[in-house]
This record gives C-alpha cells, sequence and structure tokens, in this order.
C-alpha cells in the first residue's frame, strides 16, 4: 500500500471519524462508503486519495479568474457519480473565495449524470442564497439535453458561449443570459 500523508485529504481526526461514521457524505462512491465503516483511518484515507485520483482520469475541473470578480470553473470529460465529487469540491473551494461571480463551463462535459445536475442545482441556490451570481456556459446538445429532462434548465442562468457569459457575469447588472424560470 502507497504511504498517505492524511493532511492532504481530510487534516483532522474529526474529519476522519466523519468519514468512517458518514462515507457518503463524504463522497465516497456507494461501494467504497460501505467499505469504509470497516477501514481504519488509514485505509480510508487510502481509499479517498485512490477514488480521487481514479476520478481523474475521467474528469477534470479548473478554476480560473477572469477579469475582476468572475470566477471560471471549467470542467471537461464526464460528470457522474464516481467525478461528481471533483466538480463539488471545486465549486465548493470558489464559493470559500467569496468570488462574487462564478461561471461553470461545462463546453467540455460530454456526459452529465444526475448526480451533476444536483451539484449544479445546489450550487445555484447556495449563490442566490448568498446573493452572489453563478452562470453556467451549456454549449453541447447532451449537456443541454439532461438539464431539460430534469427541469434544472429552468433553475439555472445558462448562456450558449463562455466569452458571453464572461461578459454578462462581469457587467454591473444581472446576468442577460437565460433567466431561470419566475426570475425574470
Amino acid at each position: 500500500m502507497v504511504p498517505v500523508e492524511p493532511e492532504l485529504e481530510y487534516p483532522s481526526l474529526c474529519a476522519r471519524v466523519i468519514v468512517r461514521s458518514r462515507p457518503r457524505a463524504a463522497g465516497f462512491s456507494p461501494l467504497t462508503a460501505r467499505k469504509a465503516r470497516s477501514m481504519d483511518s488509514c485505509e480510508i484515507l487510502a481509499a479517498a486519495v485512490a477514488e480521487r485520483a481514479a476520478a481523474t482520469r475521467y474528469l477534470t475541473v479548473r478554476c480560473t479568474r477572469h477579469r475582476a470578480d468572475v470566477e471560471v470553473c471549467a470542467a471537461a470529460g464526464e460528470i457522474d457519480l464516481h467525478t461528481v465529487v471533483l466538480l463539488r469540491d471545486a465549486l465548493r473551494e470558489a464559493e470559500q473565495r467569496r468570488t462574487g461571480r462564478v461561471l461553470i463551463d461545462l463546453s467540455e462535459v460530454e456526459f452529465l449524470a444526475v448526480a451533476g445536475v444536483r451539484v449544479l442545482v445546489t450550487a445555484a441556490q447556495q449563490a442566490r442564497a448568498a446573493h452572489r451570481q453563478l452562470g453556467l456556459v451549456v454549449a453541447t446538445r447532451p449537456v443541454r439535453r439532461v438539464l431539460e429532462l430534469t427541469g434544472a434548465l429552468d433553475l439555472l442562468v445558462t448562456y450558449d458561449c463562455l466569452a458571453d457569459a464572461v461578459a454578462a457575469l462581469s457587467a454591473p447588472d444581472l446576468p442577460a443570459g437565460r433567466l431561470p424560470a419566475g426570475d425574470g
């Protein structure tokens, strides 16, 4: 087994206890979550690191600052139950940086599962509650179709291309993308 630096994934003993008692809440896949209940702390950390490394083969999320107060989190690959933790963590980090406007670029996403939709809708709800703006670039038909079928498209501010989205979110007023139902 490869030695794991605990501070990389779960920095405190308290976090390790939470992982053991509520592994699904810690972002483990269902199978690993069931196994985590019988693992010791080092095994849990090793499983977390291995699971995250495997997920990065299928999804990358990079967040960069555009202009003064727009952060773009660009996802590329497949967003499913296994990889959604990478998107969720990137959005949490953007939220912690207190960026007033966050743009999620899904232009290079080939597959979007309902787990990813749930993360996107939750991020939009949290942004609204904190009086921040959150928009999505939805440039591919498969991703747009999943958002339509789940009804999430009515809850999210969407744009067709990154340039329009950055320009709209950089403006001082409300974004000019496709507004959620009831907001326009």
